[in-house]
């Protein structure tokens, strides 16, 4: 984690647990790099499985939101 230069946070669209993990490591990378901001990517996997989705599109819109607010502030 230490020497990465971006990240790339990929969840199941299947298990919400899995996306509940994302806010976690993105804490979890920004302490580690002690930095305020850094390049990460979200990505959710098993699309293809709509009749099995645990996380909405709007929740994780929402989510990305909340991200991006979390580190306007940091910066501001």
């Amino acid at each position: 984690m230490r020497s990465g230069e971006g990240f790339l946070l990929v969840f199941a669209v299947t298990d919400h647990s899995s996306f509940d993990e994302i806010l976690k490591f993105h804490r979890q990378i920004l302490r580690v790099k002690d930095r305020d901001e850094f390049p990460m990517l979200m990505v959710g996997n098993k699309a293809d499985l709509d009749h099995q989705r645990s996380v909405s599109f709007i929740y994780y819109i929402y989510i990305y939101i909340y991200i991006y607010i979390y580190i306007n502030k940091l910066t501001a």
